[in-house]
């Protein structure tokens, strides 16, 4: 399940919980580049950097993308 955010219909300086953007994923796909708006990539990930580090795992990152994966819970 894909999910998209519109940051235009938000307060401004919300920012996203985990929870919110990943649900309870065992794999996270961050794109390290963007075609949408200067600024859209950071702002998504900002208010998640932390809470993605603590509950997940880089495990892959080839300059386009960078995998995360769960640390507790996903055994597959």
């Amino acid at each position: 399940m894909a999910v998209a955010w519109d940051f235009d219909d938000l307060p401004v300086g919300y920012s996203p919980t985990l929870e919110e953007l990943v649900g309870d994923a065992c794999l996270v796909a961050e794109p390290r580049k963007t075609v949408m708006e200067p600024g859209y990539l950071e702002r998504l990930t900002a208010g998640m950097r932390a809470s993605l580090i603590a509950a997940f795992r880089p495990v892959y990152d080839d300059g386009a993308w960078r995998l995360w994966k769960r640390k507790d819970g996903c055994e597959r």
